[in-house]
């Protein structure tokens, strides 16, 4: 009886902690939850009609834990690689923590499954001692009990482990369903003649290039490069697509490829 009670109290240490639970009705008086924003900046739910004070997380709404609700969209570089570490860093907790714990309670199982053995053995041995009827049969009997009660907990600590497990998974969800929204983003650095590349970042709109950290048009940003290369007496000819002094100027190959007066250079 006594062992059963304490398998009980483990089986209670195993489980514990590992289940996950959803919040309907967070955002019910507030026209629903607007999964598709992402969660607030304090990582709460956002409210369809605007409402941004709910005390419920994203990560806790039951529409937000949809697959209609991915992706959704975070504003700001800054905020979106906040909660990307955040929920990367809860992630590497779960796993660690439950792993330790569940190793942990595996551990005190087989301790009281070792003792269970060492106490079946040595109950039988003294029935013999003491003239009982009991055919001692090499403990074969114990050992049965005790690799029964391994295979136990070797279940136990599965099931155990299967239940981070389904934490990990909501986790690695929101993050894989998270979206930075560069609608504004590249435009708030580069101007407005620039937009997101996913694979090159932000890059300028065509016939723009990159000027003083700004997408400015083709010749503006030429005429820069060809005034840094030749100085302030060149321009960016666009037929032939290659800088040139201005009239009255010539380059001179022996002063750095600047632009200098004609007269000068003869």
């Amino acid at each position: 009886m006594n062992k059963l009670k304490i398998l009980f109290i483990l089986s209670v240490i195993f489980f514990a902690g590992n289940s996950v639970y959803a919040t309907s009705g967070a955002c019910s008086s507030h026209r629903g939850a607007m999964c598709s924003v992402g969660p607030d900046s304090d990582g709460s739910v956002v409210c369809n009609d605007g409402w941004r004070d709910s005390t419920v997380s994203f990560y806790d709404t039951d529409e937000c834990n949809s697959v209609d609700s991915c992706p959704f969209y975070i504003r700001g570089e800054d905020t979106y690689n906040k909660f990307k570490k955040q929920w990367d860093d809860t992630i590497s907790e779960i796993k660690n923590r439950n792993q330790n714990d569940c190793e942990d309670s595996f551990q005190r199982y087989q301790t009281i499954t070792n003792q269970s053995y060492d106490s079946c053995v040595s109950s039988r041995r003294n029935m013999v001692q003491w003239g009982g009827t009991f055919a001692f049969n090499g403990n074969n009997d114990c050992e049965k009990e005790r690799d029964k009660e391994i295979q136990s907990n070797e279940t136990r600590k599965a099931s155990c482990l299967h239940n981070s497990d389904d934490a990990i998974f909501k986790y690695q969800r929101l993050s894989s369903c998270m979206r930075l929204d560069t609608s504004d983003y590249c435009p708030s650095l580069y101007g407005n003649n620039s937009h997101y590349n996913s694979d090159k970042g932000c890059i300028c709109n065509d016939g723009f290039f990159f000027n003083n950290n700004k997408c400015t048009p083709e010749k503006e940003a030429q005429e820069a490069v060809c005034q840094d290369a030749h100085g302030q007496n060149a321009h960016w000819d666009n037929p032939i697509k290659a800088c040139t002094c201005n009239t009255g100027y010539v380059i001179d190959k022996n002063k750095n490829e600047l632009c200098v007066p004609i007269d000068n250079w003869c």
